[in-house]
């Protein structure tokens, strides 16, 4: 009897075993489906945040990571980096574009030649085409360029601030040998010359209702308006201002009459520590044409060395830089400007602000001569501070559509600060290779990279080609909008999206899966 008990106690020990056994597998299957799952799901939404990335320009800055629905599991992705860059795997960090004579002027992307135009002390106007290492087209005036040229509506006319200039052409330079040199792409030599009564420092502009007409004002303080349709030279207007002049013309479409074509011209004065901001109206009919005062406005005390509106119609945002650091936003209309708000940087500032981003832009950047970007909103509060570098920064920082500014310094270095990041860094271009970099940078959509022209003072343009991203991108299983800052299970990934020879090129650099 004893013997049937223990045989039975034995089967009994057996049995529960095995059924341990076999709910231990069941339980270790179902934990392994589960995580395979969950591994699926996080993996499919940081594929598609890559083709994502792969499939929008990189000008555009980085889309937002679309969720991934899968096995019943819903992921979504986040990024910590995300930052147009050079591919160092294909394309060398810049380009030396041409050799010229120092280059202290702002160039300027002409959206009607989709090219980048830049003058040097020589006196040489050159014309990039974009992606390229040569100029395209080259005009040696003579004497020295003042300021940025302007690419007029028509497609063919370029305006060129000289002054002393030697290339030969009728109406001459004027008694001053100040004035702006009108050249028409192909030619050789300028078509004809407007004269100034002193140098032309900020980039002449072309009419809205009257396109054929160029404004510009001088460091006399007089502002002009020439007819300079396909290379002709013909007076059209003058007015005393009283004040040179260091910013603008601005120019806006006026409400026109029958018969009458009117443009808005807005135009920032400065001369000692007295600064403010003039409109005229420009009318012209077959009757004739001329300049009308419609109002003078103060701004803060202090010389004002630079504005940048932030819409090409009324009414419109005016922010205005200081030599001492401060900033001033007005709000401006046809016959009206009220000041909005005021701030003080803490460094002195030597050119104009920049808005960003869009048709209605929230953010202001101001380079400083401290070596800091400050990025402030649109009540003038500073957003953002990022020190650069110990050199000036003395002309105007730009940005991309995505939010990513960029600036060049005077230690030959191209600086951008990212729109998305986690901390509050900078990447650099250049080496500190590219010298004095007084020229305002000048970026644009290059098919799907972002080309970035520079001019340096100690001579040459170069061209940095930002054809990749560098990309920190997380995955986890939450909906989205969401965040993955510390969530489990989280698939990591330190990537390079895009290259010179193909957006969909990826370099991983490293990646790590995390799970409880």
């Amino acid at each position: 009897m004893s013997g049937v008990l223990i045989i039975t106690a034995f089967v009994a020990i057996l049995a529960g075993a095995l059924m341990t056994e076999l709910s231990t597998n069941f339980i270790l299957s179902a934990n392994l489906q589960s995580r395979v799952a969950t591994e699926a799901t996080v993996g499919s939404q940081m594929e598609l945040a890559i083709d994502q990335l792969q499939r929008q320009p990189i000008y555009q800055g980085c889309p937002s990571p679309a969720p991934a629905t899968l096995n019943g599991l819903t992921a979504s992705g986040t990024y910590a980096t995300c930052a147009p860059t050079v591919d160092l795997h294909t394309t060398r960090q810049w380009t030396t574009v041409a050799p010229t004579a120092p280059i202290n002027v702002d160039g300027t992307f002409a959206g009607a030649f989709n090219e980048y135009l830049v003058g040097d002390s020589a006196g040489t106007l050159f014309r990039y085409q974009l992606g390229q290492s040569q100029p395209l087209w080259s005009v040696p005036i003579g004497g020295s360029v003042t300021g940025p040229p302007q690419a007029m509506p028509d497609g063919v006319t370029i305006a060129v601030p000289v002054t002393n200039p030697t290339a030969p052409a009728s109406p001459g330079c004027g008694a001053e040998n100040a004035c702006v040199a009108v050249l028409a792409y192909p030619e050789s030599q300028p078509e004809c010359y407007l004269p100034a009564n002193g140098p032309v420092n900020t980039r002449p502009a072309a009419g809205v209702k009257n396109p054929s007409v160029t404004f510009f004002g001088d460091s006399a303080g007089w502002l002009y308006a020439y007819s300079t349709a396909f290379g002709t030279c013909f007076p059209a207007g003058q007015f005393n201002l009283g004040a040179p002049v260091i910013a603008g013309p601005a120019v806006f479409a006026g409400p026109s009459p029958k018969g009458t074509l009117v443009d808005e011209v807005f135009l920032g004065l400065s001369q000692g520590n007295s600064s403010q901001l003039v409109q005229y109206e420009f009318s012209s009919s077959k009757k004739g044409s001329g300049f009308t005062f419609i109002g003078s406005w103060g701004l803060a005390p202090g010389r004002a060395v630079g504005g940048a509106f932030d819409s090409a119609t009324l009414p419109a945002r005016v922010a205005v830089t200081f030599a001492s650091g401060k900033v001033q936003l007005l709000q401006v209309q046809s016959g009206s400007a009220t000041s909005l708000a005021t701030n003080q940087l803490p460094a002195g500032v030597g050119d104009a602000p920049a808005w960003c981003c869009g048709s209605s832009p929230v953010s202001i950047g101001v380079g400083s001569q401290n070596g800091a970007l400050y990025v402030l909103n649109g009540a003038l509060n500073v957003t953002g501070t990022y020190q650069l570098t110990t050199y000036p920064i003395s002309g105007s920082p730009t940005a991309d559509a995505g939010g990513d500014w960029f600036v060049g310094a005077d230690d030959g270095s191209l600086y951008e600060v990212p729109a998305i990041q986690s901390t509050s860094s900078a990447m650099s271009f250049g080496s500190n290779a590219l010298g004095p970099l007084r020229s305002s940078v000048q970026i644009t959509a290059c098919g799907f990279s972002i080309c970035a022209f520079l001019g340096s003072a100690a001579g040459g343009v170069f061209m940095v080609q930002l054809d990749a991203r560098l990309v920190v991108l997380s995955a986890c299983i939450g909906p989205a909008p969401g965040t993955c800052s510390g969530a489990n299970p989280r698939l990591w990934a330190n990537l390079q999206v895009g290259s010179y020879s193909s957006p969909r090129t990826v370099h991983v650099q490293g990646w790590a899966y995390y799970s409880p």
